[in-house]
């Protein structure tokens, strides 16, 4: 095959690239020759930058490029050649000879019934009924050729999801034939096949209109595609956008000063350009790009349908709801309920607070971020239930209300110490960085009133010790009469428990403890982290400290 052109996808042995040049070359043996110029994917397969003896051919990254002959290129096969191939192939010779073969059973009368094998019928539909497969999967296939339309509308296909990832499509109107050709399918897979980018002025499009999921990961395309493309998306509810270094959203800002502000306030949000596109979208994943900046994330708030975003994996180090944000003639972020964040570099407290504004986040997601390494991945959960009051849903793990409630007053009581401790603090700070005290001080009341809250500096040793009962729910001591003991508020939830190991005989690593201020308390302080001091969960002189077996 000579007729190359320029951006069509090709495959070369095991190793893709793209056509960058079709044509002759100066320093070729045969000056009439053609030669074809490739980038590849693969830097390990190319020798140059499409600049051979001193002449341009093309351009492309250093080591990418080589000139090949035609001959030794591959277009790819055609769509239905592939559909053929998975889904009407020729039988295997084992499925060929059951086939062939006749099965009899002896009858009474000592004649052959012929059977019918089981399965067999199975073979013959996988053959014949193309036309009625719904979930249509062709993976790295090298699909590069798309039949034409008579012929695809001949095979009355009634395909509702249909997966191309990996293959050598190369251009918008290869796709819109194929979505014409499936007047049923809502969703599209086009993972990892390069198409030419869209100038503005493409046409045929409108079949992209149907289309309630599209998955464009790992693709090249950037922000402007995906705004060329939204006219033609208007019943669009799931995009995935993974993979394709995206490092802004919309047009840059011209606001050069708001762009390098760290000052989170609505003035800096001046001359954002924010997407005013997807009018039905509700999921949006944009994992492993590179938009650091939640500025960039920001431009996405105006959409108004967007319940679910993803944006795991970017370098992102916070989340922000500027100051002011009331003064803007829409509310941002209006339908937003799940948030994912995994694999970044959220690293303050604030970011987590600023979650409460934004009216209704269920669901968060922020595996492997600072935040859970400075303090452990139990504290980080407790503390991250506590400071986002309507979550429900936490990496995965349903909230139950008994763990809120644990989480809320552990915070509360930590919240406390920090004003006890620095009472020259400005009450307006201590409310920027706990933000929910007062409302959580409503329903637990106010821990600075106990009298075991005041400050470390004039605290004596006696004022630092507490009296309680430590009671035994384990078969083999829950008869035994409370152990009185005075113990220091310095003193770790793993010095409580040997203790308990000397008095009830129980491994500390079996060990669950929890304090009741009287026997009736409903809502014990579950003493979960080793390491905490007993005064970090408030305990005070009368109550009791229970142990039993973790379950």
């Amino acid at each position: 095959m000579t007729d190359f052109q320029c951006g069509q996808r090709i495959v070369c042995g095991d190793d893709r690239g793209t056509v960058r040049y079709v044509g002759t070359v100066a320093s070729a043996p045969d000056p009439t020759e053609i030669w074809v110029g490739i980038e590849w994917d693969d830097a390990n397969r190319g020798k140059h930058d499409g600049t051979v003896q001193g002449v341009r051919y093309f351009t492309c990254e250093h080591g990418f490029g080589s000139l090949v002959k035609p001959e030794k290129l591959h277009a790819g096969i055609s769509f239905v050649e592939a559909l053929e191939l998975k889904y009407r192939a020729p039988l295997s010779q084992e499925e060929e000879q059951k086939l062939q073969e006749e099965l009899y059973v002896p009858t009474t009368k000592n004649r052959k019934l012929k059977i019918e094998l089981v399965g067999m019928e199975k073979i013959k539909e996988k053959q014949e009924r193309i036309d009625e497969l719904a979930d249509v999967s062709l993976p790295n296939f090298k699909i590069g050729v798309v039949n034409d339309e008579d012929t695809l509308r001949s095979m009355n296909l009634s395909v509702v999801e249909l997966h191309l990832d990996m293959n050598l499509l190369w251009n918008w109107s290869q796709v819109c034939q194929l979505v014409r050709a499936c007047p049923q399918l809502h969703s599209l897979a086009l993972t990892s096949n390069r198409l030419v980018p869209l100038t503005g002025a493409d046409s045929g499009l409108d079949a992209l209109k149907q289309l309630k999921l599209l998955i464009l990961n790992d693709m090249k395309i950037d922000w402007k595609q995906v705004e060329l493309l939204a006219p033609y998306l208007p019943n669009l509810e799931e995009l995935h956008l993974c993979h394709n270094n995206l490092t802004v959203i919309g047009e840059e800002s011209t606001n050069q000063q708001a762009e390098e502000s760290t000052e989170h306030s609505v003035d800096n949000l001046i001359g954002v350009s924010y997407v005013d596109v997807f009018p039905n979208l509700q999921v949006l994943n944009l994992d492993h790009n590179r938009l650091e900046n939640w500025r960039q994330i920001w431009k996405l708030s105006k959409m108004p349908k967007l319940s679910k975003l993803q944006i795991n994996a970017n370098g992102l180090t916070e989340i922000v709801w500027p100051i002011g944000v009331e003064q803007l003639p829409f509310h941002p972020f209006s339908a937003l309920r799940s948030i994912s964040v995994n694999d970044n570099e959220v690293a303050n407290w604030a970011s987590i607070d600023s979650l409460n504004r934004f009216g209704g986040i269920e669901e968060l997601r922020i595996r492997d971020n600072p935040l859970n390494r400075m303090v452990g991945v139990k504290a980080a959960r407790n503390l991250l239930i506590a400071r986002v009051k309507s979550l429900t849903l936490l990496n995965g793990s349903q909230i139950r209300a008994r763990e809120r409630a644990d989480a809320e007053k552990a915070y509360l009581k930590e919240a406390a110490k920090d004003m006890v401790d620095h009472p020259t603090v400005e009450p307006r700070n201590i409310e920027e960085r706990h933000p929910r005290f007062v409302e959580l001080s409503q329903v637990f009341g106010d821990p600075r009133e106990s009298s075991q809250m005041t400050s470390s500096a004039s605290q004596t040793l006696a004022d630092n010790m507490i009296s309680v009962h430590i009671r035994s729910l384990h078969a083999d001591s829950v008869e035994k009469a409370p152990v009185a003991r005075k113990l220091p508020l310095t003193m770790t939830v793993k010095d409580v428990k040997v203790l308990c190991s000397r008095l009830y005989k129980v491994d500390p690593s079996k060990q669950l403890l929890s304090f009741r201020e009287d026997q009736n308390c409903p809502y014990p302080d579950i003493l979960d982290d080793d390491m905490r001091q007993l005064s970090f969960y408030g305990l005070k002189s009368g109550g009791q400290i229970w142990m039993e077996l973790k379950s």
